[in-house]
């Protein structure tokens, strides 16, 4: 099942109740759909801190005014991060996994362009949420899988505790640092992150660590807005985060499959599986190696959807020259907003793994990300790790067009199967007729943690006996880390909204 709320003013889904509160009670009193993503945002920073934190970064599709375009709050790597600085891989863990935050620029920037709202004003909620929420249940359960990754980093024992199930996160959850933190932040500007006390005091945590962040990373440091990328799918435009995303990989499997003819209504489940299946996997091979720091890769994703490109995967998936490839799993947060006027906003932010690095500086309560996994070790590689360089991130913000009217904002946490996610969402609803909530609550395939397929409980031994006889070696599992958690907003003909919410993991949808 799935939560569904109806609207004809404005609406709002997020990965926590209380994000999706503070920005609804915002709309109604008159703020801008920008004030409200902030607030929204920055709550989720507090209370989901385990998907998302100040110390991480993320990327927003934003549509205003009929002009859609992008913000790339990314984070950079440190001056010091270069190949020979990691001997022995790239770190998962401890303070030299982590990148330059990018969360608090990518807030910074989304006020300067669509807030109305004095900034200060945003951050209330959250600095009182800070002080004392109800633990997330969903912050618990990543506990329990992650403590052993980062029980022994700097600074995350004092917060989370020093084992999974301690007691004083049991039931509420008090971070009274990072409510001095955000305090900052309200009064005196993302330049105190930046060029002030709180990065001041963040980097010489980490420098005392051992890891690679310094004061002059973050003062060199600047989110972006530039062009989203697009396709066309049936009638609808689907409009991706280009650049160093993965938003790309989504839009090329729309784009071969609208070569294909689309899954029809009348196959067989086995047989749309095996086609998306192998739509995936070629278009992962030919993707993966081009997403990298847009400064060095230029615009391959505009290069990637060429003609001359989806034709090639075209012919992958046709003559069957298909194989899986590993991508990490990653930890990630989000939301929609959107209102009758057709304005939204779809963010993803994200720590990448649950706990990031779990590297956290006591003073200011700020989790870092683990950001630098997402880059590779082989010099050869146009995502190799380097000084200053964005990694390839797997975040796919997703808005849909129709005959130039908002038709659907979406957006799914789950690291690379985001687009997979995010491509059965468009099939569902759109090839197959499924209304918005079962297209969400459909069961989903995906991929597991190494790369191999696997199925939701609600698809039968039959089809996936099916899939084998295809060709296809398919396994099982649960849960949102696999299948993602969808948030969307769709747009009825006559304005109205619907706010939908995946009840695989903590969402709320509100409308009004």
């Amino acid at each position: 099942m799935s939560l569904s709320c109806k609207g004809n003013r404005h609406a709002v889904v997020t990965g926590h109740p209380l994000a999706t509160s503070v920005a609804f009670d915002l709309l109604e009193r008159g703020a801008s759909l920008g004030d409200a993503a902030v607030a929204a945002s920055v709550m989720l920073s507090v209370v989901s801190t385990h998907a998302n934190s100040i110390g991480g970064d993320g990327f927003a599709l934003v549509r205003h005014q009929g002009r859609i375009r992008a913000l790339n709050a990314s984070g950079i790597a440190p001056a010091l991060a270069k190949p020979a600085s990691f001997p022995r891989g790239l770190p998962a863990t401890g303070s030299a996994a982590a990148v330059v935050p990018g969360l608090p620029a990518l807030w910074g920037k989304l006020h300067q362009l669509l807030g109305r709202s004095p900034w200060p004003d945003l951050f209330e909620p959250a600095i009182d949420a800070a002080h004392r929420h109800a633990t997330s249940g969903v912050l618990l359960r990543n506990l329990v899988v992650e403590h052993h990754r980062v029980a022994a980093a700097s600074g995350f024992a004092a917060v989370y505790g020093s084992s999974p199930d301690s007691e004083h996160l049991r039931t509420q959850f008090e971070q009274p640092a990072l409510a001095r933190t955000l305090d900052t932040l309200a009064r005196s500007g993302t330049d105190a992150f930046y060029r002030g006390p709180i990065g001041q005091s963040l980097c010489g945590s980490v420098e005392r660590a051992g890891g690679l962040l310094r004061a002059s990373d973050l003062e060199r440091f600047e989110a972006h807005w530039c062009k989203p990328i697009r396709t066309r799918y049936g009638p609808l435009d689907v409009f991706g985060f280009g650049e160093n995303a993965y938003g790309v990989l989504g839009l090329m499997q729309l784009a071969v499959l609208e070569r294909t003819g689309h899954p029809r209504p009348e196959w067989a489940t086995a047989d749309r599986l095996d086609l998306l299946m192998r739509v995936a996997f070629a278009s992962l091979a030919a993707v993966k190696p081009a997403v990298a720091d847009p400064t060095l890769a230029g615009e391959p994703a505009l290069t990637l959807l060429a003609d001359e490109s989806v034709e090639r995967v075209l012919h992958a998936v046709l003559q069957g020259k298909v194989r899986p490839l590993h991508h990490p799993p990653g930890g990630t947060t989000g939301m929609v907003l959107a209102d009758r006027q057709g304005d939204a906003i779809v963010i993803l932010q994200s720590n990448f793994q649950p706990f990031g690095c779990g590297h956290v500086d006591e003073d200011t309560g700020i989790l870092l990300n683990n950001r630098m996994l997402c880059f590779s070790s082989d010099p050869g590689d146009l995502n190799v790790v380097g000084p200053h360089k964005r990694p390839a991130h797997t975040h796919h913000p997703v808005i849909v067009e129709r005959d130039g009217v908002l038709e659907v904002a979406f957006a799914s946490p789950g690291g690379i199967s985001q687009t997979i996610t995010g491509t059965q969402l468009l099939v569902n609803r759109f090839d197959l007729g499924l209304l918005p909530e079962a297209a969400i609550a459909a069961p989903r395939w995906s991929t597991n943690r190494d790369g191999a397929k696997v199925l939701e409980e609600g698809f039968g031994e039959e089809v996936a006996h099916l899939l084998t006889t295809l060709g296809h070696s398919v396994g099982r599992a649960t849960g949102s880390n696999f299948f993602g958690s969808i948030k969307a907003i769709w747009r009825h003909p006559e304005g109205d909204l619907l706010a939908t919410a995946d009840s695989r993991r903590e969402a709320t949808a509100a409308a009004g």
